[in-house]
């Protein structure tokens, strides 16, 4: 999500809200006398530095198949993908929506969404999970690291992750709201 909102580099995360645990699955679980601590299901919350904050919503165990969305909702509209439905939506608000008031536009006042349906090669869905994204991943690390092409993420979006992941994870402990700067020591966003 990170990427996606602070993709400019005009911005960054700043801080980290999170609620979960783990509720249903690895529970029959036993690893030298002690259960396993993992999260399966989870709400995060990352404030950035220009005011958007993104979501991530997890449940392991809900559903019958694995599912992935992203959604993006903005001034101009909304626009989602999703997995394994292989779907881009793409929703802009009509001029009405845009207008001042309180009043919702009529359903025939509203901008109908484009969307488009993607066809992956069965044979890249095959090599892995994600609707393939795996195997996209591990083709772009092998492409940088023999030098072909720029790897691309950097070492800051490594930094990143793991950053917060380690602040959604203390969120998650004291629950409360982490700051990056609670977990890098001395950061400061764009």
């Amino acid at each position: 999500m990170r990427r996606i909102v602070a993709h400019d580099g005009s911005c960054d995360a700043v801080s980290v809200y999170a609620c979960g645990g783990g509720g249903v699955n690895h529970r029959d679980e036993d690893y030298d006398g002690k259960q396993p601590d993992i999260l399966d299901f989870a709400h995060v919350i990352v404030s950035f530095s220009n005011g958007c904050s993104a979501s991530l919503d997890l449940c392991m165990f809900a559903e019958d198949m694995q599912t992935e969305y992203v959604g993006v909702v903005g001034t101009k509209g909304k626009v989602e993908a999703r997995c394994p439905e292989c779907q881009f939506r793409l929703t802009t608000r009509s001029a009405k929506s845009i207008a001042p008031g309180r009043t919702p536009p009529l359903e025939a006042e509203r901008n109908k969404p484009i969307v488009s349906h993607i066809h992956p090669d069965a044979k890249i869905k095959e090599a892995g999970f994600h609707e393939g994204a795996t195997f996209f991943e591990l083709s772009a690390f092998v492409e940088a690291a023999v030098g072909s092409k720029v790897p691309p993420v950097s070492v800051r979006d490594g930094l990143m992750a793991v950053a917060l992941g380690v602040a959604a994870h203390r969120s998650l402990d004291e629950k409360r709201c982490v700051l990056i700067s609670d977990v890098l020591p001395g950061y400061a966003p764009p």
